[in-house]
């Protein structure tokens, strides 16, 4: 069996394709990443746009093109997260991928989405016997999940994200303001510290562009390279110094910087804000880079409880 999961983020549109092997182990076909920008405006209007639907409905056909006839992948099937869950036209929205793409949608709750992000985060590591958390930086939300070895414990999704945080206290006025900076970085950290309750010593592996975007800065790797950033080290201070080094700059600054990809330059300064925040309400020193995250759980679980997923 040949499956194909995409992941439907606020910012993001990923698909991974795999096939499961006689032994068990799970092997990659396909990685495959794209911005759709499903999150535009639904923060305020609580509506996913009509531009939105034809962007996305494009990157969906584009997928089920390439599952199907690169892959041979017997099923194609997508999870929407954050934004799809905040929109009220989301079945109208889904209908139309259907028809446009031939792509069924399903809605992940937010504590799925935690949990599964913390499996798929750590497919491929080498994991020590002790408290792992996972941190997705999402669009329109944070999940943070934990557990010990490969065990999930409990895991938790949280109303603040890099599309959020730009539209909500940046209104995309970049470089945002001292002021702005300072809600932003109050209302993270009520949030969190409000929310998740982390064991002292966990150690604590990030997923999704933000992460990977600061570890490909922070590897001097300009086109993205998901192995040559995998499981890289980023402190925390250097983690602190660039969010305010990002938080300085125009659009046109931020569009210069390599590793940035298009689509992603107007939401990465509130993205790394987020991030700071986290690690300096949890006291952390260091997080780890993980270029994997929810499309492998989702590839993994489909193939371990043989989720019936439709074409």
């Amino acid at each position: 069996m040949i499956r194909g999961v995409i992941d439907l983020g606020t910012n993001t549109v990923l698909m991974v394709v795999g096939k499961v092997e006689p032994n068990g182990e799970i092997t990659v076909l396909g990685d495959y990443h794209n911005v759709g920008r499903l999150g535009k405006g639904v923060d305020s209007t609580g509506l996913i746009l009509p531009e939105t639907f034809q962007r996305i409905g494009s990157i969906l056909q584009q997928y089920h093109k390439i599952g199907r006839e690169e892959h041979r992948a017997e099923q194609i099937v997508g999870f929407g997260t954050s934004a799809l869950r905040d929109a009220s036209n989301r079945s109208r929205f889904i209908a139309a991928m259907k028809e446009e793409s031939g792509v069924d949608l399903h809605l992940l709750s937010g504590d799925d989405e935690a949990r599964l992000t913390w499996s798929g985060a750590l497919f491929g590591l080498p994991v020590a016997p002790r408290e792992i958390a996972v941190i997705d930086i999402g669009g329109g939300s944070t999940e943070v999940a934990w557990g010990r070895d490969r065990n999930f414990s409990n895991g938790v999704s949280v109303d603040t994200g890099a599309v959020r945080v730009t539209e909500r206290f940046f209104r995309e006025e970049l470089p945002p303001s001292s002021l702005s900076v300072t809600e932003a970085r109050d209302h993270c950290r009520t949030l969190f510290a409000e929310n998740i309750s982390l064991p002292m010593g966990t150690e604590v592996v990030g997923v999704a562009g933000t992460v990977t975007t600061l570890g490909a800065i922070y590897s001097g790797v300009e086109q993205f390279d998901a192995e040559a950033i995998n499981g890289t080290k980023l402190p925390r201070s250097w983690i602190d110094k660039m969010t305010v080094e990002l938080l300085g700059l125009s659009i046109e600054e931020l569009q210069n910087i390599p590793q940035v990809a298009s689509g992603r330059e107007d939401i990465i300064s509130g993205g790394a804000l987020v991030l700071s925040t986290f690690m300096e309400v949890f006291g952390l020193e260091e997080i780890a880079v993980s270029t994997r995250g929810l499309r492998y759980g989702l590839l993994e679980e489909s193939f371990a409880k043989q989720i019936p997923l439709t074409s």
